[in-house]
């Protein structure tokens, strides 16, 4: 079809819709879910003024430090465990940075999904399934290398037990990584359901939570398993 008609209620033409009006309407959409994936604001654009520039991308950022101040939070709460064992630290940005890319690898897919129709409401089981043992399977293998690099390192330095230690660590990144992508994974089809651009969950909160979920489940299993 070379134009869509429009018509009215009562069948009426009242215009059209041509290629090129909906290859524009879908690159400004594409541009408006890189900027909020990105933590800016939709309407940001390249030339903007300095007050519009503040305005786009500050609430992103304070939302950020409030998720951050969050993380920081739940490590300053096991601050006797990071004094009996300073070992632990040396993997906090590990945890972190793996449950960040995971929750960002998985609502990356579901957002491109919900975008392109390739998602639809009696698929979204079938999806989640495939995501969680994607996930689980990713997990399991960067634990296993994680804990071949903690006994290795153990062999030209002085650690603790390092064998609770590579369990400990690497059961953590297991569960994050698994975790992480459950919750990138919904998320955005859950603020789609309810009507919101599920671009939206790609940038701050889903760093900020699985920061915190990461830290936390870190901390969990290191205690449990490398402290007890």
């Amino acid at each position: 079809m070379r134009t869509v008609p429009v018509v009215s209620g009562e069948g009426h033409l009242i215009g059209r819709i041509t290629p090129k009006q909906l290859t524009r309407i879908a690159a400004d959409e594409a541009n408006e879910d890189m900027l909020l994936m990105s933590g800016v604001s939709g309407e940001a654009r390249s030339d903007d003024t300095v007050f519009r520039i503040v305005r786009g991308r500050l609430p992103w950022l304070l939302a950020g430090l409030v998720g951050a101040s969050v993380a920081a939070t739940v490590v300053g709460s096991y601050e006797d465990q990071l004094a009996e064992a300073a070992i632990l630290a040396a993997f906090i940005p590990v945890t972190m940075s793996m449950a960040g890319n995971a929750g960002l690898q998985a609502s990356a897919v579901a957002v491109q999904g919900i975008a392109t129709g390739a998602i639809w409401s009696g698929d979204i089981l079938f999806r989640l399934v495939k995501e969680f043992f994607a996930a689980l399977f990713n997990g399991a293998v960067a634990g296993v290398i994680l804990a071949a690099l903690v006994l290795i390192a153990s062999m030209i330095v002085p650690l603790e037990a390092p064998g609770r230690l590579a369990i400990a660590t690497s059961l953590s990144l297991l569960c994050v990584t698994t975790l992480a992508a459950m919750v990138g994974a919904t998320v955005p089809i859950i603020l789609d359901k309810i009507g919101i651009d599920p671009a939206m969950a790609i940038g701050v909160f889903i760093t900020s939570s699985n920061d915190v979920l990461g830290v936390l489940i870190f901390f969990l299993m290191a205690t449990t398993f490398y402290m007890s």
